[in-house]
């Protein structure tokens, strides 16, 4: 079958004259090659050869159908460099499969079309809300189709107004369950409220436990926790308790916190450590907001915390507009204050919220997996632990998860795998600053690190 395929993708891409091979890559008849590839793939009746099968094809097709410049395109050294690199791939089989679904994921969370193969290579996935008791709250339930019993990932969204409405949590939430994991996403209302808690806390205890007694389609041997931003840190907690700790499987932190005073203080001053050195970045105000929010009572001129509150409302849920109009309403001490809150770092930001930091320093401490994770709760946690944070965030710096990393060797629970991307900011993509040897080594860099948490599968 192999040397069929070949054949034919050689008569597909061959050149008739040396001048042709950037025309020949252009202008590729690509349906005559999916044609027979998707021939191929239905005469295989085993399913995991199928997807195999396609997960070759997928890269077969995607290579020789690069559009590279012609100057490239006249030395055949290139495209020879390309069929190599597809029949390694070939060769290596684990690796090609592992490689292409980590790829695939990568392009799915992105909202970005695989193409006509995604119905082979993805799960088709059922979404249905359920009651999580007790407390009584709800979350949604992302399932894929299949008769086997799947891994289950309890996700929890970060702080945002939409919770688990968020379009950008639930494409996340689709794209891991397509990759054949039960999610189970818990609407936290504390969280809605841009609030870390212990009540918080005690929520995604409830809801790993609801995933690990109640939801019969998950192999209990296979329940990981995945905390994003804010999340992150009450997830690593919550995995950690008693109730939880020796029944989880993994946990994933992305871009979460270490000590949550840390990033306050960074996005009060534009400051944050590494080894000792200071690192200056300019700090996104989504999070400056978010203090100030649950602050408002030392920050705010009197009488005028009710309309500066609807104003942080109105940018948090990106209303601008509505933001905008309110405006006109405050004093000038009212616009003076907002402007330190919504605009850069100034001089005088950190003095007129330093109230609220002492204020909020033992409940910061409280909910910080600095003070949690203490060396008797590390030995509770059976779970392999995945740190990513992207090196060019700008709401919580990647210090963070540096020394979350370093506090857990020292603990002797050391992180299974971890990443730090400067491909990523916050939640976003960095691509755009980057050049294209960045874009392909921090790629692979990401790729890698994908195929490894979806071995969890």
């Amino acid at each position: 079958m192999w040397q069929v395929w070949g054949s034919q993708l050689f008569r597909f891409t061959k050149p008739r004259t040396s001048d042709d091979w950037l025309l020949t890559t252009r202008h590729i008849n690509s349906r005559r090659l999916c044609a027979f590839l998707y021939l191929t793939v239905r005469r295989t009746r085993r399913v995991d050869q199928r997807r195999r099968l396609v997960s070759y094809g997928l890269w077969a097709r995607e290579i020789i159908s690069m559009r590279l410049t012609a100057h490239f395109f006249h030395k055949q050294a290139l495209f020879w460099l390309a069929a190599i690199l597809v029949i390694s791939m070939l060769l290596v089989q684990g690796g090609l499969q592992r490689f292409t679904r980590a790829v695939a994921f990568l392009f799915d969370v992105q909202g970005e079309p695989v193409g006509d193969w995604a119905p082979l290579i993805f799960y088709p996935i059922l979404r249905q809300h359920v009651l999580i008791e007790p407390p009584s709250f709800h979350g949604i339930i992302y399932q894929p189709v299949t008769d086997e019993k799947t891994a289950g990932i309890i996700l929890v969204p970060g702080l945002h107004p939409q919770g688990v409405d968020d379009p950008r949590f639930d494409l996340l939430a689709r794209a891991i369950s397509r990759q054949g994991f039960t999610v189970l996403a818990p609407d936290i209302s504390e969280f809605r409220r841009f609030r870390i808690t212990h009540q918080a806390i005690t929520a995604i205890v409830c809801a790993s436990k609801f995933m690990l007694e109640n939801v019969p389609a998950v192999d209990r041997s296979k329940v990981g926790l995945f905390g994003i931003s804010f999340s992150a840190g009450p997830a690593l907690i919550a995995a950690s308790r008693a109730e939880i700790a020796d029944k989880l499987a993994f946990v994933v932190s992305s871009g979460g916190y270490y000590h949550l005073r840390n990033p306050i203080e960074y996005v009060l001053t534009g400051v944050y450590w590494v080894d000792g050195q200071a690192v200056n970045r300019p700090p996104h105000p989504w999070a400056r907001m978010i203090f100030a929010l649950n602050n408002l009572d030392l920050i705010a001129p009197i009488g005028e915390q009710p309309l500066l509150e609807e104003i942080i409302r109105g940018y948090l849920r990106l209303d601008e507009v509505c933001a905008k109009e309110w405006e006109a309403e405050l004093s000038d001490e009212g616009k003076e204050v907002l402007s330190l809150i919504i605009g850069p770092v100034q001089p005088q930001t950190y003095a007129r919220m330093s109230n609220a930091i002492e204020r909020t320093s033992e409940i910061a401490e409280a909910v910080s997996p600095s003070a949690a994770l203490t060396p008797a709760a590390l030995q509770r946690l059976q779970a392999r632990i995945y740190l990513f944070h992207g090196a060019r965030d700008d709401v919580i710096p990647c210090s963070e998860t540096l020394q979350l990393a370093q506090a857990l060797k020292e603990r002797r629970h050391p992180a299974h795998a971890m990443l730090i991307s400067h491909g990523v900011t916050h939640v976003d993509s960095a691509r755009k600053e980057m050049t294209w040897y960045e874009k392909l080594t921090e790629g692979l860099r990401v790729v890698r690190f994908i195929m490894r948490l979806l071995d969890e599968k």
